[in-house]
Parts: C-alpha cells; structure tokens; sequence
C-alpha cells in the first residue's frame, strides 16, 4: 500500500535579477502570493534563486504559472516545484514571528529553530487569514472570527464601470507611433508572444492600482464570475521594480484588445509601455517543437 504524501507547497525560483538585493526579491515573490519566502546567496550553485513556500499546492500552482518565464528586469525566471532534497533550505516557518505589542503594533521579531516547543499548534483564525506563523501562548485573539474569502471591500480598489475609461478616451489619450520613437522606453519595442497578462512599465510614482482598473476595467466582463475572478493587478511600489506592473485576464484575446488600445496611453503623465509578459506557455511550446 502507498503512503500519502503531503501536496508539495514550495517552489524552487531561479534566475532572479543580480540588481535585487535580499529583499526586493522576497517583495517580488510575496507579490505573487508567497507567504514565506527564503532568498539563497550571490555565491555556490543556488546563487541568484530562492525558495517560496504557498498556504497550499493550488496556489502554488497559480503562482508557478505566473513566474515560470517572466521576464524580470532582463533575467528571465526558471521556476519549479522544490525537491524533497532541498527541503533543509525550504523557507522556516519560525525564521519571522509577528508579535503584537502592548500598544498594538506589529513588530517582526526574529525568532530560532528551537524554540519550537515554546508555541502552541496554529489555530483556526490564523489558518482563515492563511498565517502560518506559529502562535504565541501569550497572546489571545480578542476579535470575532474573521469570515473565509475576502470581501471586495478589503481590495486595493473599487471596481465601478461609471469611472472605466471609454475605447475613445484611451485612444485621445494615447501618443502616437511617432511620438513613440521620442521615448527610450519604446526603443525596440515588442510586445511579444500573446498571453492572458500583460506586462506594463513606465508608470509613474504615483499610480495606483485604481488607475490600472479604471484603464483595464472595460476589457472585462463583470457579469462572468470567471473573468471578475481571474482579473488581477499587481502593481509594484518599492524597490527596483517599482513602476511597473501585471495585469491577468481570463483569455488571450481580451488581453490582446487592451494591449492594442493602451500601450503608449499617457497616465499621469507618463506613456505606458504595455507587452504580453512571459509565461509558462511559451516554454511549453518551444519545447514540443523541438521533440519534433
């Protein structure tokens, strides 16, 4: 009789830009929904890679597909599920434990392998929240239980069709192709292989992921669960990939219509340089070609 093996949760990230340091490369994968993260050294055979840890396999799997070929400031990631092996390099679940102090902040306190036996099993309001840092005996939830799917409320947007910019609005505010070539950032422009997200840089400092649903809103279908579901933005704010940005549709062809009608868009300012990002699928394809 087999034995049953636990859903592996943690992928193996290689490839990742030299220019990051330690912790723009844990912002760029807790982006893509890790929730704890292990960056390896500059030096040895792991250089440059780290090891992301999910709260289960399907959202491992999700986070895979999004990183697997995406294309990070010229370095072009390699990802796959992490090997039993390599399980002494996997993320700890005690290398950061958030402790609440007495007058409510949060504080990341630091916190050694073996002092395992000094937490109790995690409880039900941390698994709801997906927290898998181990809970302090001393410490008591006093709130009521929170409910199991975020509500649309706790988004970094609204989404409200009255504020969607028309097809006529993106066109009057886009530049056109030979005020393009006066942009470094179109400089050998293209907007490569057709995928369902699309990669976007050039954005200003001030941009919010409002703006990017205001823009990209009108490409989705609201009344279709799978397109409202599958509809994300991700919007980098710090580090070295600040200005730039990811926007996932449910098909290629709605990402193919808001590439074309927003790439060199002027928002805040600023052109937006709008291409298909990288993806699993264009290492797939090459791959059966050439067992051709």
């Amino acid at each position: 009789m087999g034995t049953n093996q636990e859903p592996n949760c943690t992928l193996y990230v290689r490839h990742l830009p030299s220019e990051l340091n330690k912790s723009e490369k844990e912002d760029l994968l807790t982006h893509f929904g890790a929730s704890r993260v292990k960056v390896m050294g500059n030096k040895g055979p792991m250089r440059h890679a780290a090891f992301a840890s999910y709260p289960d396999n399907e959202s491992a799997k999700k986070a895979l597909t999004q990183l697997h070929q995406l294309e990070v400031l010229g370095c072009k990631l390699v990802v796959e599920f992490a090997k039993n092996a390599q399980s002494e390099n996997f993320p700890s679940q005690l290398e950061k434990t958030r402790k609440k102090t007495a007058d409510g902040r949060g504080v990341l306190q630091e916190t050694k392998e073996e002092n395992v036996d000094e937490y109790l099993p995690i409880e039900n309001t941390f698994k709801t929240w997906r927290m898998e840092y181990p809970r302090n005996p001393k410490l008591h939830y006093l709130y009521p239980p929170p409910e199991e799917e975020l509500r649309e409320s706790d988004l970094p947007y609204t989404v409200d069709p009255s504020k969607f910019l028309s097809l006529d609005d993106l066109k009057n505010g886009k530049i056109s192709k030979s005020e393009m070539k006066n942009f470094s950032v179109f400089k050998n422009y293209k907007n490569g292989e057709i995928a369902s997200r699309l990669y976007i840089k050039n954005l200003a400092k001030q941009t919010t992921e409002q703006d990017l649903v205001n823009i990209y809103g009108s490409f989705v279908n609201w009344d279709k669960e799978l397109e409202k579901n599958i509809f994300d933005i991700r919007l980098m704010k710090e580090g070295r990939m600040k200005g730039q940005a990811f926007v996932t549709f449910s098909n290629e062809t709605s990402a193919n219509k808001a590439l074309k009608e927003t790439n060199g868009f002027v928002l805040n300012s600023k052109p937006m340089a709008v291409q298909f990002a990288r993806s699993a699928k264009a290492k797939e394809t090459n791959e059966k070609s050439t067992k051709k």
